[in-house]
């Protein structure tokens, strides 16, 4: 009877250590505490301001950018791409319009730069490439349509209305009838590469056609249309993207098109479709925020992100907040806070980068393994800027 009773005594020890190595790794491995900092209008604001000073030290003379820095060589390690000048001009306005008066001049200057590569064709204009043998990349123009309409709603300046047209007719004109767009113009054969497709330029299309509807309404609601269901529906499928884009270029046009006027635009599908990316979003956002930089945690959670893919989180949750079904959600705004402390938690304060090689490109800017390109300041200057002017206020 002892024998037995201590035999059972044993197994229930061995069970009991079980479920506590067992608790203890999937403490350790699947549940680790997030690390979403502390978000307040003070932080938001300065980091913003940091980020404009980064963007002010490092453009040259003719308006263009420190395109990607190496911190090791202090150089710059890249060719130099029109669709992140016009995304971090589009940021700059951004900025300026909620306030921080530095930022105009630095956007007016990558504008001044930008109008010098314009290109036309019958009925558009395009922002071409500085090699004139390559093709044009469709996410240039509509970064660059986006940056001209915050332009225009901070100015209140029409005179370039006729060129957001023509950039919008660019835009259409690679639009395939299902919806698809193109990435890629061939100037060669003055048309479209129908067979190129981005994870990014379909919904950065859409966003500028989308705002560029609200701004002069008639002919560009249908193609907007036209594209946000494609992506909605089989853009994943049809591109074979896997997994599922979590699309924040989309999130934002939908929010656009949310206010347009008269009856809503946002069917059950483009609404079921927002609900899917805010779920993926927030799930990564809850990845993200466990993630420290330590040995520990890239070992079990990987290497940091980038601040752009980071910032490009908080924009798509605070886009998509505006959308009815969405906007009591508080657990998708916690979402987006945790986003935003972990932007704020990873900015290189002027302390860190006087330890560096040369802190005037190193202050303000989001650095991933010695490394820190444009689009990491404009995905989080953008994410910033809007949790300040609505994040916020709840």
């Amino acid at each position: 009877m002892r024998t037995v009773e201590a035999s059972w005594r044993r197994r229930a020890l061995r069970a009991f250590v079980a479920w506590v190595l067992t608790l203890g790794v999937v403490r350790a491995l699947v549940m680790q505490p997030e690390q979403c900092g502390t978000v307040t209008p003070a932080r938001i604001d300065h980091a913003i301001t940091e980020a404009v000073g980064w963007a002010t030290r490092t453009q040259q003379p003719d308006g263009r950018w420190l395109y990607r820095y190496d911190i090791g060589t202090d150089s710059d390690v890249a060719v130099y791409e029109f669709v992140r000048h016009a995304g971090l001009m589009m940021s700059l306005y951004q900025a300026a319009a909620a306030g921080v008066t530095d930022a105009q001049p630095v956007a007016e200057r990558a504008d001044a730069y930008a109008r010098q590569h314009l290109a036309s064709g019958p009925g558009w204009q395009a922002l071409a490439p500085l090699d004139p043998q390559e093709q044009y990349d469709l996410g240039a123009t509509s970064l660059y349509l986006n940056a001209l309409l915050f332009r225009r709603e901070l100015t209140h300046d029409t005179g370039d209305d006729m060129l957001l047209d023509d950039l919008g007719h660019f835009l259409v004109a690679n639009v395939a009838p299902s919806g698809a767009v193109a990435a890629y113009w061939d100037p060669r054969t003055n048309a479209p590469v129908t067979t190129s497709s981005s994870p990014f330029s379909t919904g950065e299309a859409l966003w500028a056609i989308a705002r560029l509807e609200t701004v002069h309404p008639g002919e560009w609601r249908e193609p907007a249309l036209r594209i946000a269901h494609y992506i909605a529906t089989v853009r994943d499928d049809a591109e074979h993207r896997w997994p599922d884009v979590p699309d924040h270029w989309a999130s934002h046009a939908l929010a656009e098109m949310n206010t347009w006027p008269g009856p809503s635009v946002l069917d059950e599908t483009l609404v079921r479709y927002a609900h899917h990316v805010a779920e993926l979003e927030s799930l990564e956002i809850r990845y993200e925020s466990q993630r420290t930089g330590s040995l520990y945690s890239r070992a079990t959670r990987g290497q940091i992100a980038l601040g752009a893919g980071v910032g490009a989180l908080a924009e798509a949750i605070l886009a998509l907040e505006s959308l009815p079904s969405l906007t009591t959600d508080r657990d998708l705004h916690a979402r987006a806070s945790c986003a935003i402390g972990v932007l704020l938690h990873r900015q290189t304060t002027a302390e860190q980068a006087a330890l560096m090689r040369n802190p005037e490109r190193t202050r303000g800017a989001w650095i991933r393994e010695g490394v820190t390109q444009i689009d990491d300041q404009q995905h989080t200057m953008t994410a910033l800027v809007m949790m300040r002017e609505q994040g916020l206020r709840r």
